[in-house]
């Protein structure tokens, strides 16, 4: 009898024990009718107490991606009766791509429309987005992000850098290579001086090809070029119609190796401030910018290459698949490297590519 009671006593002790290692549980809080809820709302700003929103990026006024972002920006205005005040600012006047997003990170600042491989500084996996010919199109590269891979990274941002996408389907036009000389071949590319935008991996790439690099704020890029600062670089194709970058290096190479996705990112913090209402609001203006975006980006671009052609744009005669073999030692030198926080991302990417 003795020996039962000690064991139950036992028992008793341990799972009092294992019940204080959980979280105490708090009580929740009581709601304005005095009962207590599960989950306690945001209310949010309101018009009496509005939160102003400056979204700001690093192209023309008259750029597409621009011209779209100042009407979500009114968009979220009116569709939240002035209580979030968004404000556009484009062309760099809030600073450079970088500045701005540090700014976003550190809450001086609402957000900022930029390519997603831009936050690769922040979380380093996100770099796989600038690895070349690794995805197929657009959409493979859309695949990835919906993927537990491409979510989690997501949510890395959101959680340890305060940096909220809103959006990422921005689907510009595929990156080209362009140059004040030519360079139909990868070895041409050797010796090359390369503009880099604040992306590490993208160094990487043009040291790989034997080029050194230069990095340099998007809206300093044609200068830079004009001067001799740097002589190569790569850009979106859209990006022609107003940064004329084709007037200062005129050979493109249209090897089409990466395929860019624009995004709208917003201070984590802020955004958990809006309610629940104020927060769809801003997700589908969002989605409605990147789905006119969409539709208008390629033929844009297509209209105004026969202009190019006029100014002196040399469209030249590439071999892709010469270029795609030149860049499997790269594949192998990132993951020798473990150059990503996860090794399998690039093999994990080249097999969604096959599937």
């Amino acid at each position: 009898m003795k020996k039962a009671l000690s064991l139950v006593l036992a028992l008793f002790m341990a799972a009092s024990l294992l019940s204080g290692c959980g979280k105490k549980e708090q009580p929740n809080p009581p709601s304005s009718d005095g009962t207590t809820s599960q989950t306690e709302q945001v209310t949010g700003p309101t018009v009496e107490k509005p939160m102003l929103l400056k979204f700001g990026n690093s192209s023309a006024p008259d750029k597409l991606a621009s011209v779209l972002m100042e009407k979500f920006c009114a968009n979220v205005t009116e569709r939240t009766g002035g209580a979030v005040v968004c404000e556009w600012y484009p062309a760099s006047q809030l600073g450079s791509g970088t500045a701005q997003i540090e700014a976003t990170m550190a809450d001086n600042q609402g957000g900022v429309a930029t390519a997603l491989d831009s936050y690769s500084t922040y979380c380093n996996d996100l770099g796989i987005l600038s690895v070349p010919f690794l995805f197929e199109d657009a959409q493979s590269t859309l695949d990835f992000l919906d993927s537990d891979k491409g979510k989690a990274m997501l949510e890395d941002l959101a959680v340890n850098s305060n940096l909220k996408v809103l959006n990422y389907d921005f689907v510009r036009l595929p990156r080209v290579l362009i140059s004040t000389k030519d360079i139909t071949h990868p070895s041409d590319l050797k010796g090359l001086k390369f503009r880099v935008a604040n992306i590490p991996l993208q160094a990487k790439m043009f040291e790989y090809w034997g080029g050194t690099v230069n990095q340099i704020s998007f809206s300093e890029y044609p200068e830079a070029l004009l001067q001799g600062v740097v002589n190569a670089g790569e850009t979106s194709s859209e990006s022609f119609t107003t940064s004329l970058f084709h007037m200062y290096a005129p050979y493109i190479a249209e090897i089409n190796f990466q395929y860019p996705l624009d995004c709208i990112v917003m201070s984590n913090n802020m955004f958990e401030q809006l309610n629940i209402e104020q927060q769809q609001i801003i997700l589908d203006a969002a989605q409605e910018a990147a789905d006119e975006h969409n539709e208008k980006c390629y033929a844009e671009f297509e209209a105004y290459r026969p202009t190019m052609i006029k100014d002196g744009a040399i469209f030249l005669d590439i071999d892709r698949q010469e270029w795609i073999d030149s860049v499997q030692g790269f594949y192998q030198q990132l993951k020798d490297e473990h150059f990503f926080k996860d090794d399998s991302l690039i093999d994990y990417c080249l097999d969604l590519k096959k599937s």
